[in-house]
């Protein structure tokens, strides 16, 4: 039985009162006792301030030389991140329960609002067993709680989760428990998109340094992080961390469809129970909004992700996974890229309604999908490898690893990406744009895109197209990226064009 009454035993250590007085400790002590940055001394890495942490001298550590390996760098920090940072993310959602409730009664308080979140598929199924565990009388377990469902109950049902916002990144001031708690969250992200599995040592630095930060805040004493620091790799648990962090990121990702199809049944019956002409008048609209901006879609599934990687600017991006914006099976199975990097990128527009909210572009990419692969091609799924809308997301399509369908000879040798709308008489917004642009340089990072890369826009490539549009085109003309030729041993007998004009008539 878990409890926060003072007269009863609880079998997971938490102190409401110690627990808030640790945050008002020095920040700048703590920081200043927590950096980790990279020393010349061969490859190897030694931490700052040895004297805070009563650090040896790494030659004479067994095992230590371990850190000078990119890939024991990666396995290192998710070890700390997994163990860690969920241990002290539980402490904080434990600490927030009132005293004399046990678990299982505050659960239950909140049962109401947990069935919202589970209708608007925040919570998942699992996620939903794990705090309501049958058969009935069975107790909650906190440590089956995962980051994943952490965040979610301190984001929702605590007072300190309530009081500040989940959007974005947490500015270096923000120091408060629930931006740790973000911090953390997003590094497990980071760490996940990781597709190398590897940190060289400027990254792993940076990154040590931003956990080790958060971890000390939220109570994680210097000699823990030590432990962490100097312990020998035991690659089962790290098997084991690698899995855990697998798990939960598919667990976010993947939220349970809902049905979006209306019972037209239903429809008739309240069409009936009005007079003839509001009838006709409220028919009409909803066969508008039901049959031609929506047709059988399925709304948003989960909200964006936030990817950031380590960079001069420290970059990151808003993306929504396939899962995410509801898309549909490939009919057959898609066939991988021959040859990474890719040296192009080809810019499009899907000269449809632009779109300034999740749920507009998710059911705006579902009609393209359906148009893709029934309506007019019977392609095997969209064709885009990535859309942007102008609410600043990066959609996946086919993504960095399959074969677009976008442009006939070039699809095989090019990412497609489309920006969500018609960009012939003004541009897309500054958010669309630095997505496009975060969105290349995140290609490069994971070695999807050579680093001198060319973009094209489709007008250069097929005639009488008018895609990107004219000033989306006239925006990445000025791009270095940009190219008005391409070596002729690339590209064959294909010429380039560079007059990329609208038809002046409405399409």
């Amino acid at each position: 039985m878990i409890s926060n009454d003072d007269n009863t035993v609880t079998d997971y250590p938490v102190n409401h009162g110690p627990f808030s007085q640790k945050r008002h400790k020095n920040e700048a002590h703590i920081h200043n006792q927590r950096k980790v940055t990279p020393h010349a001394l061969s490859s190897a890495f030694v931490i700052k301030r040895r004297s805070a942490r009563n650090l040896p001298n790494p030659n004479m550590i067994q095992g230590y030389q371990s850190l000078s390996d990119d890939s024991s760098n990666y396995d290192r920090i998710i070890h700390l991140l997994m163990e860690e940072g969920t241990k002290r993310v539980r402490e904080l959602f434990f600490s927030a329960i009132p005293k004399g409730l046990t678990l299982e009664h505050f659960l239950q308080l909140h049962q109401q609002d947990f069935q919202d979140l589970r209708q608007k598929n925040i919570m998942s199924s699992p996620q939903y067993a794990l705090l309501f565990p049958r058969p009935a009388g069975t107790q909650p377990d906190l440590m089956h709680f995962d980051i994943s469902l952490l965040v979610i109950l301190i984001r929702n049902v605590t007072s300190g989760g309530q009081n500040v916002s989940w959007k974005g990144r947490p500015k270096s001031h923000e120091t408060l428990p629930e931006h740790d708690v973000m911090r953390i969250r997003n590094l497990r992200n980071t760490l996940y998109h990781n597709p190398s599995r590897t940190l060289s040592g400027n990254q792993f630095c940076k990154l040590w340094e931003e956990l080790t930060d958060a971890l000390s805040r939220l109570g994680t004493p210097d000699d823990v992080i030590q432990y962490y620091a100097d312990r020998d790799l035991d690659p089962e648990t790290t098997k084991a961390c690698l899995l855990q962090m697998r798990q939960q990121s598919i667990e976010e990702q993947h939220a349970v469809y809902i049905q979006g199809k209306k019972n037209t049944r239903s429809m008739k019956r309240i069409c009936l129970s009005f007079g003839v002409f509001f009838t006709l008048v409220f028919v009409a609209l909803v066969c508008v909004v039901a049959f031609v901006i929506l047709p059988g879609q399925h709304p948003c599934k989960m909200e964006p992700e936030w990817i950031n990687w380590p960079d001069d600017y420290n970059s990151y991006l808003q993306f929504m996974p396939r899962a995410g914006w509801g898309a549909r099976h490939s009919q057959h199975v898609l066939e991988p890229f021959h040859h990474l990097p890719l040296n192009t990128t080809i810019i499009y527009h899907t000269a449809s309604i632009e779109c300034t909210t999740n749920e507009l572009c998710c059911s705006v990419i579902q009609k393209i999908q359906l148009d893709h692969m029934e309506t007019f091609h019977h392609w095997d799924n969209i064709g885009y490898n990535f859309l942007i809308g102008e609410d600043g997301v990066v959609y996946e399509g086919r993504g960095w690893d399959f074969i677009g369908a976008h442009t006939p000879t070039w699809n095989k040798k090019s990412i497609g990406i489309a920006m969500i709308g018609n960009f012939c008489d003004h541009k897309p917004n500054n958010i669309a744009m630095e997505a496009l642009i975060n969105l290349l340089k995140y290609g490069v990072y994971l070695g999807k895109l050579d680093p001198n890369f060319s973009v094209l826009g489709q007008c250069q490539i097929r005639e009488r197209q008018e895609s990107p549009g004219k000033y989306l085109y006239d925006v990445i003309r000025k791009w270095r990226h940009w190219r008005e030729a391409l070596p002729s041993e690339f590209i064959g007998n294909i010429s380039l064009s560079t007059n990329c004009t609208c038809n002046t008539d409405p399409m």
